[in-house]
């Protein structure tokens, strides 16, 4: 049995989650070995990444070879490389399972010649629900409605294999991850981005919740969970629904700095449906040790920092 220390793959490191989680896991595991897997190597070099000693490993997921060049010696992997759809047509584009499902048939096979593994952390989705008026709780019915949904829902049923070799699998069930270098096409980015510019703020559907976690609490949710050897499923959020309307205004108090701003309901009568989002992040607190530090409103005005720097 190998006594060295522990080895910890990171898939995804370039990325929005994954620049965050890997100088997190140097700082807490220091004797670790981290290897850092991206898609691009230069996205690694102009991120925060390039200040940590991790070992980088690039190429592309869906491609067997990649993994082959992955150390024998292998204890955890983190698998936060994913494909996300940008817009409503990519959630239902085939291309999506081969996307995310592939890496994980791959990480299987490769896995086979990783004696000495022993946890997994997987970085799901709210989306592998089905619809609820009730919180989402671990136990809540599956039912994704998107290709995108189905295909994180299939990893997680496909790393389940792994308890046979007594390898533990922690699946996180992310909500809204939000936060600086998050793409611009979803809905905070775009209220904040005009807002910003002094422009109307239209919102849909205004009674519709959404859970919003700020990357930074994501990231240590996903190094708890790999710390404490944590099996089953996480849902990973803030633990607060925020509706469309209360998000538009406390992006407009964050944001408008000309005072021109202004929210515009569209269609009043189409949004009083009262649904979305609301995640019980109750297991998280209780096996995690989770307890998110950074609410909308202060992650708001980093943002607008951040913007304005």
């Amino acid at each position: 049995m190998n006594r060295g220390p522990n080895v910890i793959v990171v898939t995804g490191a370039g990325g929005f989650l994954g620049s965050r989680v890997v100088p997190l896991v140097r700082r807490e595991a220091r004797r670790a070995r981290v290897v850092a897997v991206v898609r691009r190597r230069r996205v690694f070099a102009t991120s925060a990444l390039s200040a940590s000693d991790a070992e980088v490993i690039q190429g592309d997921l869906r491609q067997p070879y990649l993994w082959r060049r992955m150390p024998l010696d292998v204890t955890h992997v983190i698998h936060l490389a994913a494909v996300i759809p940008r817009g409503g047509g990519d959630a239902q584009s085939p291309s999506v399972v081969l996307d995310n499902v592939a890496p994980i048939v791959h990480l299987l096979q490769a896995s086979a010649r990783w004696p000495e593994l022993r946890h997994v952390v997987y970085a799901s989705s709210v989306s592998v629900y089905a619809p609820s008026r009730t919180p989402l709780r671990e136990s809540s019915a599956t039912g994704p409605a998107s290709l995108y949904g189905a295909a994180k829902l299939a990893g997680e049923q496909l790393l389940g294999s792994l308890a046979e070799r007594g390898v533990g699998v922690a699946v996180l069930r992310y909500s809204s991850i939000y936060g600086a270098r998050q793409h611009p096409g979803t809905v905070l980015p775009l209220l904040a981005t005009r807002a910003r510019f002094g422009l109307p703020l239209h919102v849909f559907d205004a009674r519709r919740t959404q859970d919003f976690v700020h990357v930074d609490d994501a990231a240590r949710a996903t190094w708890l969970a790999c710390r404490r050897a944590a099996r089953g499923a996480y849902n990973v959020g803030s633990g607060r629904p925020i509706s469309m309307s209360i998000l538009a205004r406390e992006i407009l108090a964050a944001f408008d700095r000309s005072g021109t701003s202004r929210i515009v309901i569209e269609d009043a009568r189409k949004s009083s449906d009262p649904s979305g989002i609301r995640m019980n992040i109750g297991r998280a607190r209780r096996v995690l040790g989770f307890r998110p530090r950074i609410d909308l409103r202060d992650g708001l005005s980093r943002l607008a920092r951040e913007a304005d720097a």
